[in-house]
């Protein structure tokens, strides 16, 4: 749901310049079958060996994913009902969201870990930073 979501957003995010690059902990065969059937306006990157998802310091916690179950449950009904997505195969369960705005330069001007499997960075969030300069966005913490 979340690419889904992304998706509709896309328009408004970039004229704002933000180029947007979605990271799975899935294979790449699995991302293309559940998610490119959408065929999203941004790249989507498999990550199986989930690399980024430690060198971002992304963290796994079961009281956190059973904390967002049921969000979880009512997003995955959801896709089920518009047809699209479905429940990919994952090494590592509990790893929570985490959603981040990185500058031209390659810093992270805003970092967003989920407390939960279903939180995720507001749209309101990101287009207040995106209205905010670089050096206060970067001082706005999550």
């Amino acid at each position: 749901m979340q690419v889904w979501y992304l998706a509709q957003h896309y328009a408004a995010l970039h004229r704002h310049g933000v180029k947007l690059l979605a990271i799975f902990e899935s294979s790449e065969a699995e991302l293309l079958r559940y998610i490119g059937s959408l065929d999203p306006p941004f790249t989507l990157v498999a990550d199986p060996d989930q690399q980024l998802f430690v060198e971002y310091g992304v963290e796994n916690s079961w009281a956190g994913w059973l904390r967002g179950l049921p969000r979880y449950l009512v997003a995955l009904l959801q896709s089920r009902l518009r047809r699209i997505g479905g429940l990919m195969a994952s090494k590592n369960h509990p790893r929570l969201p985490a959603d981040f705005l990185i500058a031209p330069d390659q810093t992270i001007q805003y970092a967003y870990y989920g407390r939960h499997i279903a939180d995720r960075i507001p749209m309101d969030t990101i287009e207040h930073l995106l209205q905010m300069e670089p050096e206060q966005a970067n001082a706005v913490t999550r």
